[in-house]
This record gives structure tokens, C-alpha cells and sequence, in this order.
């Protein structure tokens, strides 16, 4: 039989309405309630710089390391449903993939949520830490024309400005953060979702052969 693909083993479960509708959610309450707290924040304390050296790199890792450990301990009720039979779980050597995934997503595999914790806040870190900050810094050095960026870059004009270009690289790295954990909680190796398994053995998703 012809091995599947890792991709095409995990992309199901994405293509569902729990996980759009969780994933929207998600993603607009982070923005709304980060974007007011920015707000009050910031206002009286201007000038306002969407990069602005050591303090966006602390702020971005951070976050998602706040968002890693809440987003973490959310997942019961996925688990749940993978165990009840609602939403089928996914074969831990598809989470495992080929060498992109590991270097990428390496923590989504760990069975153990007690050695997948530390994991996977340090995964956020490194993804989609890493790359958001490549990016803002990229973003910004083609706002002000190529010229070199120094400890304080791209000010917003305003503390509104200031905030939509914030919660646009907090929005996307929730994103992407709830999709990884939410991955994770279908991982078949789980003890959580032990119980469906033993009643079907064969019930994991695009099982890789």
C-alpha cells in the first residue's frame, strides 16, 4: 500500500467546522482584548515603534509563551472529543512527518503532556517566534526604504496605527500557535485519548502503513 503523506494525514482534522470555529474565536477575542489593553496602555506614551529592538523580540516571545501555556491547557475539551469517537485522532508518526516538520514542529509528537509542555513553549518560541520577528524586521526595513535598521524602528503615526500593526503579528501568531496545539491533541499516542483507540484500533486518521 502507498504511504501517505504527513500532510495529507493531519490536514483533515483542519477542515472541520470545530476547528474554524475555535480557531475564530480564538483569534478574535486575543485580538480584541490585547488591542484594548495596548490601547490604555500606550496611548499617553508616545512615540509608538512597531519595532523597536530588544523590547519587540521580549514581547513577541512572550506572548507566545503566554498563549503556548494557555492554549496548552485548553485542549481537554479536543481531547475529549478525539476520545468520544467526535473527531478522529491522527497517527503520531504523521505529527512526527518528515525532516521539515521536526525541525518546525517538533513538540506535536510527544505523547507525554508533562514532557510536551516545556516542548512546546519552546517550539512557539522558535515557531512562529522566530520567523514573526524576521518578518516584522523585514516589513519594517521595506517601510522606511532599505535604510539600516537601529534600536527604534517604523513609529506609527498614531497609538490606533500603533495597535492594528500589534495585534496583526499577535492575531496570526495565535493563529498559528492553536493550530499547532490543536495538531497536538489529536496525536493518537496520547493517554487522554487512550480509551477510543482501545474500543477501534484502526480508528486513526490516514493511519500511515
Amino acid at each position: 500500500m502507498v504511504k501517505a503523506s504527513p500532510l495529507r494525514v493531519v490536514a483533515p482534522i483542519f477542515f472541520s467546522t470545530h476547528f474554524f470555529l475555535l480557531l475564530v474565536v480564538t483569534v478574535a477575542l486575543t485580538v480584541v482584548i490585547n488591542g484594548v489593553i495596548d490601547y490604555f496602555m500606550y496611548r499617553n506614551k508616545p512615540p509608538w515603534f512597531v519595532v523597536d529592538g530588544l523590547n519587540t523580540i521580549a514581547t513577541v516571545m512572550l506572548f507566545n509563551v503566554i498563549v503556548g501555556i494557555l492554549l496548552f491547557f485548553s485542549a481537554k475539551d479536543i481531547q475529549k472529543r478525539v476520545r468520544e469517537g467526535v473527531s478522529p485522532p491522527v497517527d503520531q508518526r504523521a505529527l512526527r512527518g518528515g525532516l521539515g516538520t521536526r525541525i518546525l514542529f517538533f513538540s506535536l509528537c510527544l505523547p507525554n503532556w508533562k514532557t510536551r509542555l516545556p516542548m512546546f513553549l519552546l517550539n512557539v518560541c522558535w515557531f512562529p517566534g522566530v520567523p514573526m520577528l524576521i518578518a516584522m524586521g523585514f516589513f519594517c526595513w521595506c517601510a522606511i526604504n532599505f535604510q539600516p535598521l537601529g534600536a527604534q524602528n517604523c513609529p506609527a503615526t498614531s497609538i490606533m496605527e500603533y495597535v492594528i500593526w500589534t495585534e496583526l503579528w499577535k492575531g496570526i501568531s495565535v493563529g498559528i500557535v492553536f493550530a499547532m496545539n490543536y495538531a497536538a491533541a489529536h496525536n493518537d499516542d496520547q493517554p487522554e485519548v487512550a480509551v477510543s483507540l482501545l474500543d477501534d484500533p484502526g480508528s486513526a486518521t490516514g493511519e500511515l502503513r
